[in-house]
């Protein structure tokens, strides 16, 4: 299952389907997204998303949803996606009984699915709501409406004909719908008897014009979610790191801890040297510059990274501030370091922190996707000089006696 592409205006969504009309608008809920299967009636499986590919069997819990019908009309094969949810005064009041609360109901929901006692999972209301059919074979017994293989919103309303709820949806026909909707999700989100909503879905109704326009790499071309602005919150710089990436040395701001739907954050990415510096790329002043003491604005609007927005000295003049305090020798190998453009770069080519940024790189899903690679296996890899180039990658079975006697690892 791929991730959404993400916009942050309306004038953006609506440019994108301007040609693609109509479309579906539904809510974003923030919640556990499920896959349900049902066979001959019955709920046959439910997995996890997982991480987009490899999922975990939550059945048992699932027959406990209180809106997730055990018998179906259909008598064919039907595979659904829904988003487990609780609402928000749920979460109140689930939280308010327990010793460790937890930050957020989706992390609720998650962690409830996951019990093994299926009487939790009942009593905490959890409730799935169906956003997709992925698959419908029928038999012979079975009647499907004439644009079932044709149209999404035909689909939605025939899976709620089954006995299913479906996550709030709308066919949109022209430019006045979509703000109107846009609207009326916003209102919706204010009620506190709501599941979280971080957003719209809009997606084309034409099933065949979905297949036409198809997928990129990591995202579908036919839906787009919108994400309602962060307003962002104010918090004061205590220090900035600094970190080797692939290519640059990279600052790394660190904050007094501040909180976005239950999530404490107290770093914030700050891309490059000039960014701190409050240059742009010929620089040029363009903003005041970040230092320990000054006041900085984050924002974490859907992204996972939390961004600066704004700099603010208060009560003082920024001159009454240090200059940018950045590090004239490596802080991963101690070579020297220069200033290139807006980047400080590491003047040592084998240096190990770029190494084991670009190893980093190379597992990760996006790229070579090798499970069971992480940070302290890359660390221990690189600094016992079993990889001292990225093709050695390759090459680690013949090593393979001696990574045997390393600490936590052995034979599956």
């Amino acid at each position: 299952m791929l991730s959404l592409d993400k916009r942050y205006s309306m004038d953006e969504i609506i440019s994108y389907f301007k040609d693609m009309l109509p479309i579906i608008g539904s809510y974003k809920a923030d919640g556990l997204t499920v896959v349900m299967t049902y066979e001959d009636h019955v709920l046959r499986d439910v997995v996890t998303r997982g991480d987009g590919i490899t999922g975990e069997r939550i059945i048992k819990a699932a027959r406990t949803f209180s809106n997730v019908p055990a018998w179906i009309p259909f008598s064919g094969k039907l595979i659904i996606r829904a988003e487990a949810v609780i609402t928000e005064e749920q979460f109140q009041n689930i939280n308010d009984q327990l010793d460790i609360p937890y930050k957020n109901a989706r992390n609720l929901v998650s962690g409830t699915v996951r019990t093994l006692d299926s009487n939790v999972v009942a009593q905490r209301n959890v409730q799935a709501y169906v956003f997709e059919v992925i698959e419908c074979e029928p038999t012979d017994n079975d009647r499907l409406p004439e644009a079932f293989f044709d149209s999404d919103y035909c689909q939605r309303n025939w899976v709620t004909e089954q006995g299913f709820e479906c996550v709030n949806y709308e066919l949109l026909n022209n430019e006045e719908d979509i703000m109107h909707y846009c609207d009326k999700v916003k209102e919706y989100r204010s009620h506190k008897e709501s599941y979280g909503t971080d957003g719209i879905v809009f997606c084309v109704d034409d099933l065949q014009r979905k297949l036409a326009l198809g997928v990129t790499a990591k995202y579908p071309l036919y839906a787009l979610a919108f994400k309602f602005p962060n307003k962002g919150q104010v918090t004061t710089v205590r220090e900035i790191l600094w970190q080797a990436g692939m290519y640059s040395i990279t600052p790394v701001v660190v904050t007094d801890p501040i909180e976005f739907d239950g999530v404490t954050v107290q770093k914030a990415t700050a891309h490059n040297l000039a960014f701190v510096q409050g240059l742009n790329a010929d620089g040029r002043p363009v903003k005041p510059p970040i230092m320990p003491g000054c006041q900085i604005k984050i924002e974490r609007s859907g992204e996972v990274i939390p961004k600066i927005a704004e700099v603010f000295y208060e009560g003082t003049d920024i001159e009454a501030y240090s200059s940018v305090d950045f590090p004239h020798r490596c802080p991963v190998c101690g070579a020297d370091t220069i200033q290139k453009g807006v980047d400080l770069i590491c003047t040592n080519n084998h240096c190990t922190g770029k190494l084991k940024a670009k190893l980093r790189t190379m597992v990760s899903r996006g790229a070579l996707n090798i499970s069971g690679i992480g940070d302290k296996c890359i660390d221990m890899l690189i600094e016992k000089q079993y990889i001292c180039t990225l093709t050695e990658l390759f090459s680690l079975r013949e090593r393979r006696e001696d990574l045997l006697k390393e600490d936590g690892y052995g034979i599956k």
